[in-house]
């Protein structure tokens, strides 16, 4: 995460739940590359084995070394230059959540290429840019359905990798701040005169009251395929520092995904993007506690995790 001078109380909150993801021992899960994408955002701006690149395939949910080539099973481009007419269309403002920055993009796509601004505080409002950070040029393209694109915060170069839903209206993958790769991120589309995402304040009051970092464990007895693993533990947090949302190793996923009735908070179905990724999540709560999370996968299979708090 970043160090400096330019924190204000957006950056307090989302510090704070990063940090107390990471802290929970979650880590952050590393995605490949884009195989085969010409063109390069690592920490300088180069994709591949730059010192930005992680050397992990995919996820790694299950430990099993799945490939992150899973874009090529997505719904994508038909080419990699200028003229090619990708099938998903990424035109248009963007805000990502799973990270300290308030993140918004406007994208301007021309066949497989992508250009138009990056701002890290959020967008322009009334071409008024945030005080503390202005938006800057984003350059990128979109390959086999996944979008690579960066642009300049102050001095650091922010950079994502993201699997595009099918619909156009979702992205989630890998988000580059200052020294790594990490995630998983999500990408909802914003209107053009909203800074960033908005939410419902009463489901912004449900996540508040059952706040919480989690370690997951996959129940046996209802793990349908080898999408997880027995052999290790997974994190959840929800409602972090009063964010409306929910981040950890099943991804990133936005109050507006949500549904709040008692004792179950319900997200989702949402489109795919990463195919190791689940599209829904049901969170069984016993008072103010979660107790049990089903995960279900874009094929279908539905894995029940028992929940405990982290320690």
């Amino acid at each position: 995460m970043r160090s400096t001078g330019v924190s204000n109380g957006s950056r307090a909150r989302w510090a704070t739940a990063l940090s107390a993801m990471m802290l929970a021992g979650c880590g952050v899960t590393e995605l490949s590359p884009i195989d085969g994408a010409a063109g390069a955002i690592d920490n300088t701006g180069s994709t591949g084995s730059g010192a930005g690149a992680s050397s992990q395939s995919g996820f790694g949910h299950s430990g099993s070394g799945a490939s992150g080539s899973g874009g090529s099973s997505a719904s994508g481009s038909s080419g990699s230059g200028p003229g090619a007419t990708p099938e998903l269309d990424i035109n248009g403002t963007w805000a990502m959540f799973g990270f300290e920055d308030p993140v918004a993009v406007d994208i301007e796509q021309r066949g497989s290429v992508l250009s138009g601004k990056g701002c890290f505080l959020g967008l322009e409002v009334d071409g008024v840019p945030h005080p503390l950070g202005p938006c800057t040029p984003l350059t990128g393209r979109i390959v086999n359905g996944r979008a690579e694109f960066a642009f300049m915060a102050l001095e650091y170069r922010y950079a994502a990798d993201a699997f595009v839903a099918k619909s156009g209206d979702r992205m989630a993958g890998r988000f580059h701040g200052v020294s790594s790769w990490y995630g998983p991120t999500a990408w909802l589309r914003i209107d053009p005169s909203q800074r960033w995402l908005a939410h419902d304040k009463r489901l912004g009051t449900a996540l508040r009251e059952h706040q919480g970092s989690y370690d997951l464990t996959l129940d046996p007895s209802n793990a349908p395929g080898d999408a997880f693993s027995t052999d290790r533990s997974y994190a959840l947090s929800l409602g972090v520092n009063a964010s409306p949302l929910i981040f950890g190793d099943l991804g990133a996923f936005w109050a507006s995904e949500m549904a709040w009735r008692e004792p179950t908070l319900t997200i989702g179905p949402v489109p795919a993007t990463h195919p190791e990724l689940p599209v829904a999540l049901e969170l069984r709560f016993r008072d103010t506690v979660l107790h049990e999370v089903t995960a279900t996968m874009p094929e279908g299979e539905r894995y029940v995790f028992t929940a405990a708090p982290t320690p």
